[in-house]
């Protein structure tokens, strides 16, 4: 499998001890990813985790920089991207964006990432939303890759989340699911949110794969989330079979926006890293 990637920029980002470098990685047919990787300044790191955001988002939505932050201060190395068909800088129209396409570039990320000299085996995976279904996907599948799993507020199944639209933002979905599509404005533009990204989630189930997961797991809710309950995630939650923790944020929609929201999800992901990277070092 071919992997072409250049150097576009080096940053110093305001994480304290860290510093990133920016790649460009095409998958095989020759579409372009934006890859972040962030690394502890002056010291090896201890791990290494893959972040992937959700649907109509990028590697700058509020819940990755969270979680970037959380992992750096415990001397993780960081890899962030957008994923194709996103609001961020990689290739594709956000209107074909799919679980599956987000399975993808993953993978395209993941299998880049084995090449590079900051690569650690096993490592982890964060994500969050339709991003959080895809690293539960990943974890059930590549389980001897896998050191720990940080989901939040993940998409449990296809079924569950249409069942959730329907009853929270009735008239909003059966205009979705009529037209086909959405109107989503982010940052002065306007994106179309296809109804096929629910229909093609109907695919997946994390219920069905939950005794396959087999790292510690972290899953994290919020108690006002319209979007994927928090009661959604209990069931999961009780299906895993290994190591888990379960966290419902107060007062927190579905993509964390205010400060408080982001510094309650920062402490649990900071206090689970942190414990479960001290596990793990004394194995």
């Amino acid at each position: 499998m071919k992997r072409t990637l250049f150097l576009l920029v080096l940053l110093i980002l305001s994480f304290g001890n860290a510093w990133a470098e920016r790649f460009t990685v095409t998958n095989d047919n020759n579409e372009k990813i934006i890859v972040e990787v962030t690394k502890p300044l002056n010291q090896a790191a201890k791990g290494l985790v893959f972040l992937q955001h959700g649907l109509a988002s990028s590697m700058e939505h509020p819940v990755i920089q969270t979680a970037k932050k959380a992992y750096l201060d415990n001397d993780y190395t960081v890899v962030s991207f957008d994923s194709r068909y996103s609001t961020g800088l990689s290739d594709g129209d956000v209107k074909n964006a799919r679980l599956q396409t987000f399975e993808q570039d993953l993978k395209t990320v993941t299998d880049w990432a084995q090449n590079q000299d900051f690569f650690i085996k096993p490592f982890a995976v964060g994500g969050h939303s339709l991003g959080g279904a895809s690293v539960l996907s990943y974890a059930a599948q590549n389980p001897d890759n896998i050191s720990l799993v940080t989901a939040v507020a993940p998409v449990v199944s296809g079924n569950l989340w249409e069942k959730s639209c329907f009853k929270n933002m009735p008239q909003f979905c059966q205009s979705w699911q009529q037209n086909g599509f959405y109107e989503y404005s982010y940052q002065d533009k306007t994106f179309l949110i296809a109804y096929d990204v629910i229909n093609q989630a109907k695919n997946f189930n994390a219920l069905d794969i939950a005794d396959t997961l087999s790292s510690p797991i972290l899953l994290v809710s919020a108690d006002a989330d319209n979007i994927i309950p928090w009661q959604d995630v209990e069931s999961l939650y009780n299906k895993i079979n290994t190591q888990k923790q379960f966290y419902v944020t107060k007062q927190s929609g579905h993509n964390f926006t205010t400060l408080q929201n982001q510094q309650d999800l920062y402490n649990i992901l900071y206090n689970f890293i942190k414990d479960n990277t001290k596990s793990l070092s004394n194995m």
